[in-house]
């Protein structure tokens, strides 16, 4: 999506020393203010100096030509010679400043606004038209609800969501007599500031990921919003009021960004009485997106990535879901666990801290085993039968699949899976191994929502939307 600003131009302070700066395209330049001097000394003008550590990323802040404060986040500068720093931006957030409050700093944020065609989807914005009719001289009539009565609020963590429908008139398109949009309002119970932005953000973006079923998701209209007080010159008077921030992510070029075509779309009702479970469990998983797809291709096809990323999230989401599985299902299987257990501890005595390391490690071994892959896989697929049942079936006749059962269904799974893992000869994905990395694909789904409290019936409905 095309920025707001595409080149941005103004001085920020890096190392304590003032620079120019140049924005464009996605990539940031810095250099001294007066280049000429900076080349005068041998060692500024052939200067390597970059960040130590490769990975670590720095904000910096200062002023555009306009007058209006920015923030550059997450930078890794380069410097790339003579004085002059280079670096991606990963996102920024500009000020919008009214020409008469003060230059504010860019923290405190109270408030943020989202829009876009995933919050659209979410909650559609044509709930705002209460009927539609037209005269017996085919006059057209349009009659609205009021904004606030289709206004819908849940609080996540403290902070209160408030989804709502804006509208307004495009004037310039001829075919449009009214658009509307759905927004998200997010009031922060605590000020924020950058780097909590950034980290809420990334936050929301991983549940829409997961609703949406994509690796990655864009957000592409962001406004944050700061309370400020100033002094009016004007008025003689302290005057309340507030600024407005664009928050801008800018794209990865080497992703095709899209939104899954389905014909239900899955909406923020469906999810409401679990909501913010829902939030703080896919936020707990670091690694839980990694299995999910670019795009509508790559939710087409299979490759060896993904069956490895899904086999690994499937066991992590098991594991979360079902602790201490086999313990609780086999007594005799918990009674020589604990023992060997008991066991691995005591060898720890007398023994140097080299030594109890390893036993440590090989206790933890122990510790998480709970049953093989296809001991879990055969569990879940009786588990979760009814949310499966119409895409098994499915599969099964477009892949002419008779008289195949769970166990072997989760023992070509597995043996796919040690294949691949120990580098054994690369083969064709057979029938059998699409269809059951097709159903763990969407048990993954299940385990995470029966984990926060749907039940069996609202997992159907949202893994046929999710999966349409």
């Amino acid at each position: 999506m095309k920025s707001e600003v595409d080149i941005i131009n103004g001085k920020l302070k890096y190392k304590e020393k003032e620079f120019c700066f140049n924005y464009n395209d996605d990539v940031l330049t810095i250099y001294p203010d007066k280049l000429e001097e900076h080349w005068k000394s041998l060692i500024n003008m052939f200067d390597k100096t970059q960040v130590k550590d490769k990975n670590a990323t720095i904000n910096l802040y200062g002023e555009t030509s306009n007058g209006n404060p920015i923030a550059f986040i997450r930078l890794n500068l380069n410097n790339i010679g003579r004085g002059i720093y280079r670096s991606f931006v990963p996102a920024y957030i500009l000020g919008k400043c009214n020409g008469v409050s003060p230059l504010p700093n860019i923290n405190d944020f109270n408030k943020m606004v989202i829009k876009g065609e995933c919050i659209d989807n979410l909650y559609n914005p044509k709930i705002l038209i209460k009927d539609i009719d037209s005269t017996k001289k085919f006059k057209p009539i349009i009659k609205f609800n009021n904004l606030k009565d289709v206004e819908k609020e849940f609080t996540i963590n403290n902070d209160v969501w408030k989804y709502g429908i804006s509208w307004n008139m495009p004037f310039k398109k001829l075919n449009s007599v009214i658009e509307l949009n759905s927004n998200l309002c997010i009031n922060f119970d605590k000020l924020k500031n950058v780097n909590e932005i950034i980290e809420y953000y990334i936050k929301l973006e991983k549940m829409l990921c997961f609703v949406y079923n994509r690796k990655h998701i864009i957000l592409s209209d962001i406004k944050l919003y700061k309370d400020i007080i100033f002094y009016d010159e004007i008025e003689k008077k302290n005057t309340k009021t507030f600024i407005t921030f664009i928050l801008k992510i800018n794209e990865r070029k080497d992703i095709d960004y899209d939104l899954p075509k389905r014909q239900k779309q899955l909406s923020i009702l469906d999810l409401e009485t679990h909501l913010e479970s829902l939030y703080n469990e896919i936020n707990k998983n670091p690694f839980l997106n990694e299995f999910l797809p670019k795009n509508t291709y790559d939710s087409n096809h299979i490759d060896i990535n993904q069956f490895l990323q899904v086999t690994s999230t499937f066991e992590s989401e098991f594991d979360r879901t079902y602790p201490n599985y086999k313990s609780k299902k086999n007594t005799n299987y918990k009674r020589i666990k604990d023992k060997v257990l008991e066991y691995l501890e005591n060898c720890k005595v007398d023994e140097n801290k080299y030594v109890r390391k390893y036993i440590t490690d090989f206790y933890n071994t122990i510790n998480n085993m709970e049953g093989t892959l296809p001991e879990q896989i055969c569990y879940v697929l009786k588990e979760f039968a009814k949310p499966i049942e119409k895409i098994k079936q499915r599969l099964f006749v477009h892949y002419e699949i008779t008289n195949v059962n769970n166990n072997e269904l989760a023992q070509k799974f597995s043996q796919k899976r040690n294949s691949l893992t120990h580098g054994n000869e690369l083969k064709e994905f057979t029938d059998i191994e699409i269809v059951s990395y097709i159903l763990i694909e969407r048990i993954v789904y299940c385990l995470l929502l029966k984990r926060v409290g749907f039940s069996i019936d609202e997992i159907v409905r949202i893994i046929e939307i999710i999966f349409d």
